[in-house]
C-alpha cells in the first residue's frame, strides 16, 4: 500500500505526504513507524527514538519533527495518548517502500499509546498495550 492510502484507509489525510510523519483527524491522530525502527519488549512491538531512531541530527530539525511533536502532544492532550498507527516498510534515509495501517480488529484489539513525548526535541515513545481488561 502506497504511505498516503494507509493513512487514508486509518481516516486520516497527509497535508504534505512528502514530509509529514503524522496527521490528525477528529477522531485521533496517527502516527507513522518505520519498521525498521521498531523493538521488541514482551512480544509487542515500541518505538522510543532515544534507542531505535538514527541520531537526533539526522531528523531533528526536519518539518515532519515540529508537526510530529504538536500532534502527539495532541494526542496525549485530547485522546490520552492513544493513537492510529502506520508501519512504514524501507528506510528513513532512501524511503517508503511500502506502509501498512495499524488495525487494531486485527491484532486482537492492540493498540499503540504514546508513553513519552519531550516537546523540546521531538523524542518520543509509543508502545502497543493490550485491550482493556487483559
Amino acid at each position: 500500500m502506497q504511505y498516503g492510502e494507509a493513512f487514508q484507509s486509518l481516516g486520516y489525510h497527509l497535508a504534505a505526504p512528502r514530509t509529514d510523519w503524522t496527521a490528525t483527524a477528529d477522531h485521533g491522530v496517527c502516527v507513522s513507524l518505520w519498521e525498521k525502527e521498531l523493538a521488541w519488549q514482551q512480544g509487542r512491538p515500541y518505538f522510543d527514538s532515544r534507542t531505535c531512531a538514527d541520531p537526533l541530527p539526522d531528523w531533528e530539525r526536519k518539518p515532519g519533527n515540529r508537526k510530529r511533536i504538536d500532534h502527539l502532544q495532541h494526542a496525549l492532550d485530547a485522546f490520552d495518548g492513544w493513537v492510529d498507527v502506520v508501519i512504514v516498510k524501507g528506510n528513513p534515509k532512501t524511503g517508503v517502500d511500502s506502509a501498512h495501517p495499524w488495525k487494531p480488529e486485527e491484532r486482537q484489539g492492540f493498540r499503540w499509546r504514546v508513553t513519552h513525548l519531550d516537546p523540546a526535541t521531538g523524542h518520543c515513545a509509543l508502545e502497543v498495550f493490550p485491550p482493556a481488561g487483559d
